[in-house]
This record gives C-alpha cells, sequence and structure tokens, in this order.
C-alpha cells in the first residue's frame, strides 16, 4: 500500500490530493480551493485516476458538485454518498468553494460487487460521516507513521461494509512498501509539488542521490507498484500532473495563459498550449467555455 501526498498552492488556489494505492483498492482525498476540477476537460486525454472496471464512490465533506455517469447526473453534498457501478463511466465536478472528500474504489474479485446501478446516491448518517471524517483526518495527517494510516483506511472499508457495499471480512494483506519504494515516492511528490518551476529527473537524481539511470530505473519500479494513469516513466508521469494542473489553474476567474504558463514553469503562453495539444486537451479559452457551459 503506497500513499502519495501532492499539494499546489498559488495565491488563494489550493489544491491538495493523498492517494492511496494498493493493488485491491484506491482511496482518493482530494482538496480544493479556487479552481473548478470537472472531469469533462480530460475527456480526450483521461487524466483523471480511475481503475475503468471498479465500483467507484464519492463522498464530500465539504463543498459541493456535481456526479455523472452516463447520461444521468445527481447533484452532491454533505450528507450524501454517491455510486457509480464502474470505474469508466464516473466523472466528477467540484466547484470553486473550498471542498474536501474522497473518492474510492475497489476490486469487486475481492470486496465483492455492490448493487450499484450505473449512477446512485444514498444518504449517510452523521455517525457514518463523523467515522469518515475521522479516517481522512489520519489519512492525511502530516507524518503520520503506517500503522495509523493502515487503520484509517481499515475504518473507512469498515464503514462501507456496514453500508452493504463490500464485504465484511475481505482478507487484504495492508503490509508496508519497501523503505526504497517511499522513499523514491517522497521525492516524485516533492518535485511535482514545487510551484514555480518545471519538475525534471535531475530533481530526483539531487533527492535520491543517483545517476539519472538509476533515478529512471527507480521512477519505473515504483509505477509499477502505483499502477496508475498509464505512465511509466518520469517524463509521463510529469507531464500527466503538470496538464492536469494547468487544465485547473485555468478554470480560477482571474487566471491568464501568460500566469498559468509562468507558475508552473513554462518558458512561455506558446508553450503552456503546445503542451496542452500534445496532451490532447482543450485550449485554454476552451477551457474556460466547456467549464461554464457544464456550470
Amino acid at each position: 500500500m503506497i500513499l502519495s501526498k501532492r499539494s499546489f498552492t498559488w495565491a488563494d488556489i489550493v489544491v491538495r490530493r493523498w492517494l492511496v494505492r494498493h493493488p485491491s483498492f484506491l482511496v482518493k482525498v482530494v482538496e480544493s480551493r479556487g479552481v473548478v476540477s470537472d472531469d469533462s476537460l480530460w475527456e480526450t486525454a483521461r487524466l483523471w485516476s480511475v481503475v475503468p472496471d471498479w465500483p467507484c464512490i464519492g463522498i464530500p465533506l465539504a463543498g459541493h458538485g456535481v456526479l455523472r455517469a452516463a447520461r444521468s447526473s445527481t447533484e452532491m453534498r454533505r450528507g450524501y454518498i454517491g455510486l457509480v457501478g464502474r470505474g469508466g463511466d464516473f466523472r466528477a465536478r467540484t466547484e470553486r468553494a473550498p471542498a474536501f472528500g474522497v473518492f474510492v474504489q475497489w476490486d469487486p474479485a475481492v470486496f465483492g460487487s455492490a448493487s450499484i446501478a450505473s449512477l446512485d446516491r444514498t444518504p449517510a448518517t452523521p455517525r457514518e460521516l463523523a467515522r469518515i471524517a475521522s479516517a481522512l483526518r489520519e489519512i492525511t495527517r502530516e507524518n503520520a507513521p503506517y500503522e495509523t494510516l493502515a487503520a484509517a483506511v481499515a475504518e473507512l472499508f469498515r464503514v462501507f461494509a456496514s453500508l452493504g457495499l463490500v464485504r465484511a471480512h475481505a482478507a487484504v494483506d495492508l503490509c508496508a512498501p519497501s523503505p526504497r519504494l517511499v522513499a523514491v515516492g517522497h521525492a516524485i511528490d516533492g518535485a511535482l509539488s514545487r510551484t514555480g518551476t518545471r519538475p525534471m529527473l535531475v530533481d530526483l537524481t539531487r533527492a535520491l542521490d543517483c545517476s539519472e539511470r538509476q533515478a529512471r530505473y527507480l521512477v519505473r519500479e515504483y509505477l509499477g507498484a502505483y499502477a496508475l494513469q498509464g505512465a511509466t516513466e518520469w517524463r509521463t508521469l510529469a507531464g500527466v500532473w503538470t496538464t492536469y494542473l494547468a487544465g485547473l489553474l485555468m478554470t480560477a476567474p482571474a487566471a491568464t495563459t501568460e500566469g498559468v504558463a509562468g507558475v508552473l514553469g513554462y518558458g512561455s503562453p506558446s508553450a503552456l498550449c503546445h503542451a496542452l495539444t500534445n496532451a490532447g486537451l482543450p485550449s485554454p479559452g476552451e477551457m474556460r467555455r466547456i467549464v461554464a457551459d457544464l456550470a
């Protein structure tokens, strides 16, 4: 089980993401302020982190948004749990107001297949929400020991079992990853969380005190365990994250192409536009239009 933590702040904009990855599940905790996150922006590039054939649930604890699947949609806010039967159909939108919540997926072969239609929404009791919030505080706690992380994840799945979403006693090994994988993950997240400069492989060589060749090997090893977003090397991993941030930042009310290019370390606005085009993403102006039309 690997924990990845990335954060980005710029002016009054905040983007934070904690991702717990296990061969049988993933837990993604997200916090945002000042930007709109809408998966419709990423339709062609598929930049959001989902396993296509696993069920997916979304639980907002602050803020509001929309959960979509196929042609259906439902509004989401605190007090509800949104459920999508298949991750490949999952789409979500979170508005600019401060937001905090969690998305969870699991392998049906291990945890069972919940009776979820294409899209559903169910109310959560105050006690269930309190248990979920307590677990998320532990997952996002700075420098929490691995045992604390494992206990928090186990508590989340106990709540889901009480709701009838997963098997109550699924046998899952929550053993800690190797120290080497942990160190590589910290170095990657540190490089990707640095504001104002493009993340480079040399950042990893310095953090890990190794050669570029060894850094590439370690990144491939880490991504093999991480198993998300189709990234198999540093270049694609860094490109996915920076273009994802670019899309988010362009939804801020006062954002300009020049400003976003500068804060993400692109040499010019045209370089940013070129990177978005190469990633299969809309132009900055088109991003604003899509976000406005889907509001």
